[in-house]
C-alpha cells in the first residue's frame, strides 16, 4: 500500500495543486508505473470510480492523453471495472463480457442510448459511456498540464444545469457544454446536441434490436468472432 501523503510529498505535489485532491482523496488507489527499460517518465496510475487518470511525472507542457495498452496498466484498469459497477466503468464492463447492452437498456438511470455512447441521468452530471471501446483512453495529467483532448473517450461528464438567480434550474440545459474528463468537442458537442434534443421532446431513435437469427448469422458470418 502506497503512502500518498509521503508519496505526494516526495513529488512536491501540494494541496494548492490541482492533482492533490484527486490523488489524496480515500476513495483513490496509486500505482506506481514504470518502464521497464526507464525510457519513459515514471507514471502514476489514479484508480477510482469517478475519475480515474493518469499522472507523467515530467514537465512536459505538450503531455499526451493516455491509451492504455501497457500490459500492467491494462490489469489495473481490467481489475477495476471488474470489481465497480460504478457507470464509468459500464463500457469497458462491456468489453470484458462483464455486462450487457440489455443490462444497460434496462438501467434505472439510462438517458437514451445509440450504438455508440450511453447517456446516464444522475443528479449533477450526464454521464456518457462509451459502448464500443478499443483501447481505453483516459485523461493524463504532467506536473505543468493536463490532456483532456481524447478522441475516444472510456467515459465522460457533462454538467447537467446552469442555476439561475433564485436556484431554480431551467427546462432546457445550457447551450454550449461544461465537460469533464473529456475536452474534445468533436465528441462532446454532438452528444450535448442529442441531450437538448431529447429535452425538448426529441428523443433519438433507438437502435434497432437484432433477431436472434440475424445475431446468429453475424456470429458465424464474421467466423466466430475472433478475438
Amino acid at each position: 500500500m502506497i503512502d500518498k501523503k509521503r508519496l505526494l510529498h516526495k513529488l512536491s505535489i501540494t494541496e494548492s495543486s490541482d492533482l492533490y485532491s484527486p490523488m489524496m482523496g480515500e476513495e483513490s488507489t496509486l500505482f506506481v508505473i514504470t518502464n521497464k527499460n526507464y525510457s519513459a517518465p515514471v507514471g502514476i496510475m489514479v484508480m477510482n470510480n469517478f475519475y480515474p487518470f493518469m499522472v507523467s511525472l515530467c514537465d512536459d507542457k505538450d503531455i499526451k492523453y493516455a491509451i492504455i495498452s501497457y500490459n500492467p496498466t491494462v490489469k489495473i484498469l481490467n481489475r477495476q471495472a471488474n470489481e465497480s459497477k460504478a457507470l464509468c466503468w459500464a463500457g469497458l464492463r462491456i468489453k470484458l463480457g462483464l455486462t450487457s447492452l440489455d443490462d444497460i437498456d434496462k438501467h434505472e438511470n439510462l438517458f437514451f442510448r445509440n450504438d455508440k455512447w450511453a447517456v446516464f441521468d444522475t443528479d449533477n452530471f450526464w454521464v456518457v459511456v462509451n459502448l464500443q471501446i478499443d483501447k481505453p483512453q483516459l485523461v493524463q495529467d504532467s506536473l505543468v498540464t493536463s490532456n483532456m483532448e481524447l478522441t475516444d473517450p472510456m467515459f465522460f461528464y457533462l454538467k447537467k444545469w446552469k442555476y439561475k438567480s433564485d436556484g431554480t434550474k431551467p427546462s432546457i440545459p445550457r447551450t454550449s457544454p461544461k465537460a469533464l474528463a473529456c475536452s474534445n468537442m468533436d465528441i462532446v458537442k454532438p452528444i450535448w446536441d442529442e441531450i437538448r434534443k431529447v429535452q425538448k421532446g426529441n428523443r433519438p431513435p433507438e437502435p434497432a434490436k437484432k433477431s436472434l437469427m440475424t445475431k446468429f448469422k453475424d456470429f458465424f458470418g464474421s467466423g466466430g468472432g475472433g478475438h
